[in-house]
């Protein structure tokens, strides 16, 4: 049974699984993290207008997962570009991928105001 890898190309792609992983993931905690930010429309159930989450109540703040896109980036971006040198194709194209997604979402992210 192996369970650490061996060789270079498959230690590339085990360092960059937490950063695919946390990019992954956090597309379905981003959507709450905006709701945060800013009021929104409650419903006709509530009795209220518009509600909002109470940032405080967070484990974790948006500038956070703002940063951490942008780690993640640098991180895949890198690793990215060894397993191009290293004519790992298939790696460096999913990479890429994932290295596209956190600089997309650290963009919106930095770009959306907080504070309306």
């Amino acid at each position: 049974m192996k369970i650490l890898p061996t060789t270079g190309r498959d230690w590339l792609g085990f360092v960059s699984l937490p950063f695919k992983a946390f990019v992954l993931v956090s597309i379905f905690i981003y959507p709450a993290l905006l709701r945060s930010a800013r009021p929104f429309k409650a419903g006709a159930f509530s009795g209220q207008d518009y509600m909002m989450i109470d940032p405080d109540k967070l484990p974790v703040s948006f500038e956070a997962f703002v940063i951490g896109y942008f780690i993640a980036f640098l991180a895949l971006f890198v690793i990215a570009v060894i397993q191009g040198f290293t004519k790992n194709w298939r790696g460096a194209a999913w990479s890429s991928v994932f290295a596209v997604l956190a600089i997309c979402f650290a963009v919106f992210g930095a770009a959306h105001s907080t504070y309306k």
